[in-house]
């Protein structure tokens, strides 16, 4: 599921999409950052999932209307990314 999640992010970010909303869990959402750490796009979150640490670190509701209304509104957090890899 990843690997179609980065590959339509991808084309998005090619297109000129300004804003990718992604709805799903933690594995979804790094999927999709993988594929906008240096794209100028925007990244809107809708909670699902079972944890979705990301969201609820930064105050996304689990309302699905809620969380729309939030991206709807243009509030925006700037994060930052990091990638490990083993040794």
């Amino acid at each position: 599921m990843s690997g179609a999640v980065q590959a339509r992010v991808r084309q998005a970010v090619k297109s000129g999409t300004k804003l990718i909303v992604v709805i799903g869990g933690d594995g979804t959402l790094c999927a999709a950052v993988a594929e906008l750490v240096h794209a100028k796009t925007t990244l809107g979150v809708i909670r699902s999932g079972r944890a979705n640490s990301f969201a609820l670190s930064l105050g996304i509701p689990n309302d699905v209307e809620k969380a729309i209304e939030i991206v709807a509104a243009g509030h925006v957090a700037q994060v930052d990314v990091g990638c490990l890899s083993p040794s």
